[in-house]
């Protein structure tokens, strides 16, 4: 079988991990452009494959592409985006995908039209730990809540509206959570949401039956990014920024209670361990679903299917994020 041909614009930490991830899955990458030209050539060298360009319409003249990863900073993406589709490439695009919903939905009318792929790059929902969750929700009977915790170091060093710019380029991973698993749930939903001070930001909202909240911080220590499912029957605890999950089932008794911390910490121990050792033999130590999207990217470019996350969740996810940020409240 014949290897897919992938171009990466954007030679920084994203566009290494993409091209790592292209290199492991088969992909021969033609091609990297970069407006500084000499990290292009450096990433070349460093996977050992392709021509480095000083552009992406450079690399788009230059070779011929069947997928294109854009992973450069958000103010480049519509015209990076719309440089493929029209030499009808399917794209592939560090989120968020666009500056705002209108744009994102010219983007997919565009894509649409040419019978191209568009995609965010969202790995959240392509995480082992959160498919077995998804695989297994049954167990916790009837879905009640949805809780997310983010906290990063992303904002180390930023000023009060470098912070504000951040949060709104993580508020697409929750958002991407929900839609996941609760299809078409988020054009239904009326959000709250409030930012006490830069870099924080409390998110409310109810999705069909199920409660969802979400808090992001830039401030908080330790870092943390977490998901709890909680339902009747017991709660999915996923640890995502490694990649796995586990189930605490919710009988209740004097005796559980006891011994109901040893229980989360022997589950937790064993399936870190157990995880860290697959990502280990499958040389993943970071961005876990990351390389399970752009596989499944891939085979859909291939085998001309909708892309992994399709345009009408695409555009969701937009509409939610602009909405929620429109309808913030600051002290």
């Amino acid at each position: 079988m014949t290897p897919i041909r992938v171009g990466i614009i954007g030679a920084g930490l994203m566009g290494r991990w993409h091209g790592h991830a292209a290199k492991r899955l088969g992909a021969q990458v033609v091609g990297i452009a970069d407006r500084r030209e000499s990290a292009a050539v450096e990433l070349v060298k460093r996977l050992g494959c392709g021509q480095a360009f000083g552009s992406g319409h450079d690399l788009l003249s230059g070779e011929q592409v069947d997928a294109l990863h854009v992973c450069t900073p958000l103010d480049s993406h519509a015209e990076l985006i719309r440089s493929g589709i029209q030499a009808g490439v399917s794209v592939l695009v560090e989120k968020p995908l666009a500056p705002d919903a209108a744009t994102t939905r010219a983007l997919c009318d565009e894509a649409r039209e040419r019978q191209v792929l568009l995609c965010p790059v969202l790995q959240f929902p392509f995480q082992a730990g959160f498919r077995r969750a998804c695989a297994g929700i049954g167990s916790a009977g009837t879905l009640r809540h949805l809780e997310m915790t983010v906290c990063s170091a992303g904002g180390i060093g930023r000023g009060p509206q470098g912070l504000e710019s951040l949060v709104a380029e993580v508020l697409p991973h929750p958002l991407s959570i929900v839609e996941a698993l609760l299809p078409g749930g988020l054009e239904e939903t009326e959000w709250n949401s409030r930012s006490p001070r830069p870099g924080e930001f409390l998110l409310q909202g109810q999705v069909r039956d199920v409660s969802v909240n979400v808090t992001l911080s830039l401030a908080s220590r330790p870092t943390e990014n977490s998901l709890r499912l909680r339902g009747e029957d017991g709660t999915w605890l996923i640890d995502l920024f490694h990649g796995y999950g586990y189930f605490l089932p919710g009988s209740v008794s004097r005796t559980r209670k006891i011994r109901m911390p040893f229980e989360q910490a022997v589950r937790s121990v064993f399936h870190a361990t157990k995880n860290l050792t697959l990502r280990g033999l499958r040389r993943e130590p970071a961005y876990p679903g990351l390389r399970a999207l752009i596989h499944e990217f891939h085979g859909a470019v291939r085998g001309g299917r909708s892309a992994p996350i399709d345009l009408e969740s695409t555009l969701r996810i937009a509409q939610a994020q602009e909405a929620i940020l429109r309808g913030s409240t600051h002290p």
